[in-house]
């Protein structure tokens, strides 16, 4: 790395878990004065105040996670291998940021960067930056996991337990990692009480405090009260893990959060059966081709069925695990075909969640049919993006 010399140079990392008020937390450092890049993502209707996310840099992480055989709501801890940043097909990604540290970190000012997605990648970010010489100053976001899972199940459809799980796997690995260059655990919750107080912690985290900062016209600016979701804290936590690490956490009890942490994991490993290494020729890889690029990668399959589910529900409704119907089938090579039986009589305007798979890991989707009684079909989908873009709306809500 062209970086390297006698000097540590500091950069500021924003960690946390998608929701969790990382973007919140990355425009008061910035207003504090840490550099963020050019191509920041625009604000839209879930951060209208924007992202403050570098898409260079989000388009790198969404390559390791497709070299990795992932998405960002893949639980990463429990499906990769140990030492899986070691893996010879991420030295492109490797260089890659190498290249972008090289032009980004020299400047007026400390820079820093923040993608959720890096807490999840962290032990492949950490690599580089050792090469780099550069000294992280890690800031982690946390949110109540029950206002992170409304957010979620509003944007992206997804249950409860699911978004629970993933605010689990993005926090408690990311601090074990970092460590004591974990500089600070922002609270968002707190912007809401006392956020002159929290202002300054962060401050000191970014190593700023040493300038004169206006706090409380920054603060006024950047903290709007509208960010303030505080009735998603009615609802109850789907994991007794989630409440306890969120509440040691807040209490400042790093240890026994990562304990409880680690029984509940422990305890999920074991229920999901032994896994083998990325590119290994254990029963538990499998090797799923994607016939759009024409790659072939390993990836991981915990057990050897695979559950599929359809949801059902009548309008403004919520769908739940009473309405729905299942069915298993096999994971392997070969394509296979699952029937899904849903129930006539549901009333006007109907509405169906497919879930294709319930394991961690990759299940590729080659096409949907939706048939009437007497095999009529009344839609199909080939499995192509493009050709979904281009369908009716009425059809079918994405």
């Amino acid at each position: 790395c062209e970086l390297r010399s006698a000097t540590t140079l500091e950069i500021v990392v924003v960690l946390g878990m998608h929701r969790s008020g990382t973007s919140l937390c990355m425009s008061l450092l910035q207003a504090l004065g840490v550099r963020l890049d050019d191509d920041l993502i625009p604000g839209d209707a879930n951060n209208e105040a924007g992202y403050f996310e570098s898409r260079e840099l989000i388009e790198l992480n969404e390559g390791i996670f497709r070299t990795v055989g992932a998405t960002w709501h893949t639980l990463f801890s429990l499906t990769m291998p140990d030492g899986w940043a070691d893996d010879s097909a991420l030295l492109p990604a490797k260089k890659a940021l190498r290249d972008l540290i090289n032009r980004k970190v020299n400047g007026p000012a400390s820079w820093g960067f923040k993608d959720p997605r890096t807490a999840v990648l962290l032990p492949f970010y950490e690599q580089v930056f050792a090469e780099c010489g550069l000294q992280p100053r890690y800031i982690l976001c946390i949110r109540d996991p029950r206002a992170i899972a409304l957010s979620l199940k509003k944007r992206n459809q997804f249950p409860s337990l699911l978004s629970e799980l993933l605010w689990l796997d993005y926090t408690m690995p990311a601090i074990q990692l970092a460590g004591n260059r974990l500089q600070a655990i922002v609270v968002y919750e707190k912007w809401f009480q006392d956020a002159i107080g929290q202002a300054e912690s962060l401050a000191r985290a970014a190593g700023l405090e040493g300038g004169v900062v206006p706090l409380d016209a920054i603060v006024q600016r950047v903290v709007a009260p509208a960010l303030n979701h505080a009735d998603a804290l009615a609802e109850d936590y789907e994991l007794a893990c989630s409440r306890s690490v969120y509440e040691l956490l807040l209490e400042g009890d790093l240890n026994r959060a990562a304990a409880v942490f680690a029984e509940t994991w422990q305890a999920i490993r074991l229920g999901m059966g032994p896994a083998a290494p990325l590119g290994g020729n254990g029963a538990a890889v499998h090797a799923a081709s994607n016939p759009h690029n024409g790659e072939r990668k390993q990836r991981m399959q915990p057990n050897g069925r695979i559950m599929n589910q359809v949801f059902w529900r009548s309008e403004g409704n919520e769908f739940e695990e009473a309405a729905s119907a299942r069915a298993f089938t096999d994971a392997g090579d070969g394509r296979r075909s699952v029937r899904l039986a849903i129930p006539g009589a549901l009333g006007p305007r109907p509405q169906l969640r497919l879930d294709p798979a319930d394991v961690p890991g990759i299940a590729q989707l080659f096409g949907i049919k939706l048939l009437y009684p007497d095999g009529a079909v009344a839609w199909e989908w080939d499995g192509l993006p493009a050709t979904l873009a281009g369908m009716e709306r009425r059809h079918v809500v994405v």
